[in-house]
């Protein structure tokens, strides 16, 4: 066997190997207490029971809110739920949420080791792929996203990153096999964590044009090129419209207003604003992480050797200007719509990580290098300054999971307290005007402390009552089906304890139905005559997510037919792009 074949082998248990050392802390002791360890929690916990309970694609949690409901997966992307709910199912509950979430981040760390591989493979050799894979599990970011942020979205795309870059470099080289990690690995994108879709998409159509330039040297060859990855990039989109379709079309049911608050809006995180700078300790660690990288990629654009490939280039380029664009030298950019609905400038850091490493590895592969060059210390020196306070809070986390874990955990699951966005708009409708976001912040800072009371309020109200005239409402069942009867002196309205969304059905015994609206409180108020009358509350899958299915089926089915020729087809010879 050859060394490099060997090394390629060793390719699955090294990237294996790198997230059971790096998740060891969490795998003894259960999930980190992070910014959304609550929700992330509460998610995981009733995702699985919907799974269990035989919904494929759970989007409404029944038992969120102290099973008033939520609609948290129309809106929140599933892909680590997924994973997170199979360890718990393969298991057969044996494992715990509590465990469940951090075995997951280890198989997804694993995967993005590994993803990253396959692509540095395609623009350097066996040796230094390996490295930066290792690496790419490492990064601080990426590290901090699921030990300190919580934001697990966010670290589940690490994984699809490398998969679509490596799609277009084998498609701009007409090798088989490239339109499939292209389209999948977009689409698992999209179905991992959408701002960071919108980030990753810019540097992907900037890297679109850099291959068409480079690999094409006649122009219709080049808008041939960006047409093929344009399309390959559709198939991906198309795949996940079940997800982004009633995730767009539904926000207007939701408090997701919230979102874009001044604490979320991208221009308060930059420089201009830096005296409203919010959570300053951490943004200063973010931006140090960008200098940190900025530094000696900057040093490889004014340094490459006479004979360099253009891959170098680009990852360097893309790396320098992150900390630019982090810091809000170029503010336009973050007041360009979508971009400016991705909250927080440091989630570029995604692309930067990746970027940086690729420029790393691609440089390296070109000439020798010496660990006691000065750039190479000093890059590092700031990455390790920048990330030290990240590095020291998430060991505190971990310190105090064995003591605190078991108290906590007990406390998220009373009420499953799910994300105040996804309440129905109508609930934060009563709050005083001049109360601002931050100042109905709770003291952990997580959810609204109008909302805490609000809810209590509500909680305790009966599951079913008039709400004019006299007679009763009797209201039996719980989740998927609630069946009601009334007993009404005149016209009137039957208020359920269930938040209000456009999915709720109210069928009568002859199949008739009921017209449902929303109360002041965003309530479930259903339309009732006089006299007796029956009929069952249930939810049913929103239109946006029902039409979804077709444009799927449809980019699922092309795959297939794809894969299927490109089995059969022979392989072309390799044409190496012009920028190797």
């Amino acid at each position: 066997m050859t060394r490099s074949r060997a090394i390629s082998l060793g390719v699955v248990p090294l990237q294996v190997a790198t997230a059971l050392v790096l998740f060891l802390p969490v795998l003894l002791f259960g999930e980190p207490f992070t910014h959304s360890d609550r929700i992330n929690h509460t998610w995981v916990e009733l995702f699985t029971r919907e799974l269990m309970s035989g919904e494929m694609y759970p989007r409404w949690l029944y038992d969120s809110f102290g099973e008033m409901g939520a609609p948290s997966f129309y809106f929140y992307p599933p892909a680590f739920f997924y994973i997170a709910a199979a360890v718990r199912i393969v298991s057969l509950g044996a494992i715990s949420t509590q465990y469940a979430i951090p075995i997951a981040g280890a198989l997804i760390s694993a995967a993005s080791g590994i993803a990253m591989f396959a692509f540095l493979r395609y623009v350097a050799d066996r040796k230094l792929a390996l490295i930066g894979a290792t690496l790419y599990q490492l990064a601080p970011y990426h590290v901090v996203d699921f030990y300190l942020r919580g934001a697990l979205g966010e670290f589940t795309a690490y994984v699809f990153m490398p998969l679509i870059v490596l799609g277009m470099n084998r498609v701009a080289a007409s090798q088989r096999w490239g339109a499939i990690p292209l389209g999948l690995g977009y689409a698992g994108l999209i179905y991992s964590h959408l701002p960071g879709t919108v980030l990753f998409s810019v540097v992907l159509a900037c890297y679109a044009v850099f291959l068409a330039l480079t690999s094409r040297s006649d122009l219709k060859g080049r808008f041939a090129l960006l047409f093929e990855i344009a399309c390959w990039l559709l198939v991906g989109i198309a795949l996940a419209t079940p997800y982004v379709l009633p995730a767009l079309t539904l926000l207007q049911y939701t408090s997701t207003v919230e979102l874009w608050t001044p604490f979320h809006r991208p221009e308060n995180w930059l420089i201009q604003n830096f005296d409203h700078w919010p959570l300053k300790p951490f943004n200063f660690s973010m931006l140090g992480l960008a200098l940190g990288m900025a530094v000696p990629a900057t040093y490889m654009l004014l340094r490459r050797p006479r004979v360099a490939s253009r891959e170098n280039l680009f990852w360097a380029g893309v790396t320098a200007i992150s900390f630019p664009l982090m810091l809000g030298v170029f503010p336009w950019f973050w007041q360009v719509s979508p971009i400016d609905k991705v909250q927080f400038p440091f989630r570029f850091l995604m692309a930067t990580e990746f970027a940086f490493i690729a420029a790393c590895v691609t440089y390296l592969n070109e000439r020798s290098f010496n660990p006691r060059q000065a750039q190479w210390l000093a890059a590092g020196a700031l990455i390790a300054v920048s990330t030290a306070p990240l590095a020291y809070r998430a060991a505190a986390q971990v310190s105090v999971l064995h003591t605190k874990a078991s108290g906590a955990i007990a406390d998220w699951e009373v009420g499953y307290r799910d994300a105040d966005v996804y309440l129905p708009p109508q609930f934060f409708a009563s709050r005083p005007p001049d109360v601002t976001y931050e100042q109905d912040r709770s003291s952990d800072g997580r959810y609204s402390a109008f909302g805490t009371t609000k809810l209590s309020s509500l909680q305790a109200q009966p599951l079913g009552r008039l709400q004019n005239g006299d007679g009763q409402a009797a209201v039996t069942g719980s989740g998927r089906q609630l069946n009601v009867e009334v007993d009404a002196s005149g016209a009137g309205k039957v208020i359920v304890k269930r938040f209000y969304f456009p999915t709720w059905t109210a069928t009568g015994a002859r199949n008739e139905s009921f017209k449902i609206e929303p109360t002041a409180d965003g309530l479930v108020s259903v339309d009732v005559p006089a006299g007796k009358s029956r009929f069952v509350l249930t939810q049913r899958l929103a239109a946006p997510a029902r039409v979804a299915r077709i444009p799927c089926l449809a980019a699922a089915l092309l795959l297939t037919i794809v894969s299927f020729v490109l089995y059969r087809k022979k392989p072309r010879p390799y044409a190496a792009p012009l920028s190797r």
